[in-house]
């Protein structure tokens, strides 16, 4: 199973000045979901590759390691998975259920939540799974 997650890219932290010894700083921290949902359609056609590789193998830099310069995001590189599991929210940004579709990925399972506080969380939790 390939499974992504988004590890804080922060050392040991200086809460009174605002940024690590390596001047990182929280003010312009963004998370690799902060980078998605500022633009979903662009974030899969910039980190994924173009054709879904049908062995489903893992991403080869899936994640920024934690400490990584901020300029790290450039080197992320997904695989497209056998299955997505999102936010229903993610669906509603233009192209995106359209370039899902097209890469051969269809609705699977979905449920509904209450704990949907969380704009990009709205929507229910989906899972998606490439078919062919």
């Amino acid at each position: 199973m390939n499974l992504h997650c988004c590890e804080l890219p922060f050392l040991p932290f200086d809460f009174a000045s605002d940024a690590d010894h390596r001047g990182q700083n929280l003010s312009t921290y963004e998370d690799q979901t902060d980078v998605l949902y500022k633009n979903p359609l662009s974030y899969l056609y910039r980190f994924f590759p173009e054709k879904v590789d049908l062995l489903f193998p893992p991403s080869p830099k899936p994640f920024t390691l934690p400490g990584s310069a901020p300029t790290a995001v450039e080197t992320w590189d997904h695989r497209w998975p056998s299955h997505l599991i999102f936010f229903g929210a993610l669906l509603e940004h233009d192209g995106v259920e359209t370039l899902l579709k097209r890469k051969g990925y269809r609705e699977a399972w979905a449920a509904r939540g209450s704990w949907e506080e969380d704009w990009r969380r709205r929507g229910g939790v989906k899972v998606w799974k490439w078919r062919p």
